[in-house]
């Protein structure tokens, strides 16, 4: 099969996410072999360099193999790896530091989604209540017991919510798309794994990302991939196709923003959505 050289020089760079412990993984040479593996059948000298000093070092997933090593050094140094070349020459245990990271890696960004917490949104009718009764004070009195009223509402979903994280057997949701769902999670203390932060402008996902979430999906034994209610879905079934069992459920979470005036008409509401939110996180997480 013919690989893009940026397929293979993105096998390298998981590579050392795991061989460096970078990108928050823990340091693990077994799945550094496995994507340094990939490349160097492929000629790449780092990688064929970089297994053989998986195998010299040995431990962290790796059996201590200098057979092995030696071989891979000497296949390195035929593609023209300059440190393998040196290894041999010198017998001396080179390892070299890590290689700059991606540009592509996400940077931090404002999180702007602060309707979807139970408790910004009983910030918020607070403020509009006042505001309101200040306006207007021959009402303020209804509008204050609307906002009890209200509030109660939000206050039994919330529980709601605590008591579904409460007895949860998974904790982390992973999601196949951008991300807009952090007030929402970091209220009931659940992880979270996503393609994009936020509202990002991207679409498409890097080869490393897909691998990177498709290891996680295997590692934490996941059966959901979650996307937003706008999401075609496209980068969720590519992690899942990367995947050992590649039978994972793809589950959509609202994020209210492609409500539209004929939504409101026919009965949506804020509630409504965030009751349904809490039953599909009831199937992702149980």
């Amino acid at each position: 099969m013919f690989e893009s050289k940026k397929t293979i020089e993105m096998w390298v760079g998981c590579g050392d996410d795991y061989f460096y412990g970078r990108e928050g993984e823990k340091k693990d040479y077994d799945m550094a072999v496995s994507f340094y593996e990939k490349a160097a059948k492929k000629k790449h000298p780092r990688a064929a360099f970089m297994l053989g000093l998986c195998y010299e070092l040995g431990g962290k997933g790796i059996k201590k193999d200098l057979k092995t090593a030696e071989a891979w050094y000497q296949k390195a140094s035929e593609y023209g790896d300059e440190d393998a070349q040196k290894r041999l020459a010198s017998g001396q245990t080179i390892i070299p530091p890590p290689p700059p990271e991606d540009d592509d890696e996400d940077e931090d960004e404002y999180e702007e989604h602060v309707w979807l917490s139970l408790k910004n949104a009983e910030t918020f009718c607070r403020e509009i209540a006042d505001a309101l009764s200040n306006l207007d004070t021959d009402n303020a009195e209804e509008y204050q017991n609307n906002l009890n009223t209200y509030i109660e509402k939000l206050t039994g979903l919330d529980v709601q919510y605590r008591t579904m994280v409460e007895v949860a057997s998974v904790k982390t949701l992973l999601f196949g798309d951008r991300f807009p769902f952090c007030y929402l999670l970091d209220d009931y203390g659940l992880q979270y794994y996503a393609a994009f932060a936020g509202c990002s402008a991207e679409t498409e996902a890097s080869f490393k990302t897909i691998i990177r979430l498709a290891n996680k999906v295997d590692e934490l034994g996941l059966d959901v991939v979650m996307v937003t209610e706008s999401s075609d879905q496209s980068i969720a079934k590519t992690i899942i196709d990367n995947t050992i069992a590649q039978n994972q459920n793809i589950l959509v979470l609202d994020s209210m923003q492609s409500v539209t005036s004929d939504d409101i008409k026919s009965g949506t509401t804020y509630l409504s959505i965030m009751e349904s939110n809490l039953d599909i996180l009831k199937q992702s997480i149980h």
